[in-house]
């Protein structure tokens, strides 16, 4: 069976590149890029993973972190950001964060995390 990941986040040329790449390494990959949308899309989708950007236009990613652990804490969710602040990934990882990536992504890194 494909891996399905749910990308999460308000960039698109992030979440256009990372599915391209997530795609030739063999993962079946939908996007979400609205905060709001994002119980909708995993109830339909269904992922195996879920990559979700800490800072997202309208949502805080970490709140949202928090909302999936009640519902969908078997659904490993990796928080992928920018910026390097190590309070927030310290937050991230208390929260529930399988792990804690910055962007750009390291290609390398991301499919270590992936496979784990």
């Amino acid at each position: 069976m494909t891996p399905k990941i749910l990308i999460v986040d308000d960039d698109n040329l992030v979440c256009i590149s990372l599915k391209k790449v997530l795609v030739k390494l063999g993962y079946e990959v939908e996007v979400c890029m609205e905060g709001d949308k994002v119980f909708n899309s995993v109830e339909l989708y269904q992922p195996d993973i879920i990559l979700l950007d800490i800072y997202l236009t309208t949502h805080n990613g970490l709140d949202i972190l928090k909302d999936l652990q009640k519902k969908y804490f078997h659904i490993p969710v990796i928080m992928i950001t920018a910026y390097s602040d190590v309070k927030i990934a310290v937050n991230a990882m208390k929260s529930g964060a399988y792990d804690f990536l910055l962007k750009p992504l390291d290609l390398e890194q991301l499919q270590l995390v992936l496979n784990k």
